[in-house]
Order: C-alpha cells, then sequence, then structure tokens
C-alpha cells in the first residue's frame, strides 16, 4: 500500500472541512434528539455533545484569496436594460399629455441626440416594442382613441377613470 504525502495548507484545508463536517453531524442528531423526546419517542443514546478534535499536530490554516476583499456589489440583470421605458414614462409625465407614437418617436430622437433619418427605423422599432411591454406586461400605460382624432394615444393608467374612458381634462390638451 502506497503512502499519500499532503502539503500543510492540503491538510490544514482537510482538517477544517471535517472538522465541520463532524460539528454539522452533531447538531443534527442533537436535533432529531430534541425532536423525538418533544413527540413523546424513547432516545436510547445519550444525546452527544460537540466535541472538539484536536490534533497533535498545531496546524494553521492557509488563508486564501485577497486578504482585506471588498464586499462584492450587487449584480447587475443581465440583458438590454429598459432605457427606451423610462424614456416613455418621463415624457408622459413631462408633457402631460396623450401623446402619439411619433411623439414619442420625435422626443427618443431628441433625447438621444440623433438628427438624421439613418436610425429612424431601429428608434421606432424600440418604441413600439417598449409600449407594448409597458403595456401588456408592466400595466403602467393603455392606448386610447380620441374623438375627433385620427390614431391611438398613449396615456398613464391614472388618466384613465374607474370605466376606462380617458379624463376629460387629458381629452381636451391633445394638439
Amino acid at each position: 500500500m502506497s503512502s499519500v504525502n499532503f502539503s500543510s495548507a492540503e491538510l490544514a484545508d482537510m482538517l477544517n472541512y471535517y472538522q465541520a463536517q463532524y460539528t454539522e453531524a452533531v447538531a443534527k442528531v442533537n436535533h432529531i434528539q430534541s425532536m423525538i423526546k418533544k413527540l413523546g419517542g424513547a432516545v436510547s443514546a445519550s444525546p452527544t455533545s460537540a466535541v472538539s478534535v484536536e490534533t497533535s499536530e498545531a496546524i494553521e490554516p492557509v488563508a486564501r484569496g485577497r486578504k482585506n476583499a471588498a464586499t462584492p456589489r450587487p449584480k447587475r440583470k443581465r440583458g438590454r436594460q429598459p432605457i427606451w421605458s423610462d424614456m416613455i414614462l418621463k415624457s408622459l409625465k413631462k408633457f402631460d399629455r396623450p401623446l402619439t407614437y411619433k411623439d414619442l418617436i420625435r422626443e427618443a430622437k431628441i433625447q438621444g441626440g440623433i438628427t438624421g433619418t439613418d436610425k429612424d427605423a431601429t428608434i421606432k422599432a424600440a418604441v413600439n416594442q417598449s409600449v407594448n411591454r409597458l403595456k401588456n406586461f408592466n400595466k403602467k400605460i393603455q392606448s386610447v382613441k380620441i374623438d375627433g382624432k385620427t390614431g391611438k394615444y398613449l396615456v398613464l393608467n391614472k388618466w384613465i377613470d374607474e370605466s376606462g374612458n380617458l379624463i376629460e381634462e387629458y381629452g381636451r390638451r391633445v394638439s
């Protein structure tokens, strides 16, 4: 049979691991015994107390990793961040009136500092997708048809009364 030699760091790691496992197992046994007693059962063996294992040699655990490491930052969400949704909600609140899709696309171009028509299709798709998300999933806005006007207008939910109609005050603000 061959003998295996471990470094002092490996021995310290293994010793720490098995001591932790032992302590955990003893705690589980104590818990099980106390539950059996509470339920009216009898325990044949006396409860074992946490025993500390001592070694013949003093082995210091080896610290791994960085010392004085900073606390980890909270992880960011993966994927694209909803900047367009925030822009739509801020625009509706800023203008304080129902807006059309054209108004939102124009506002997105202004806020993004985009001139020309090369990005129009991309911006239009992004705004439409964000409006759809805000309407169907987040339930923060709605689209309404206003009498005498063509097209649909986007409004915040608080601008809608209980019957589902646009509050008159906001209906008069449409240009």
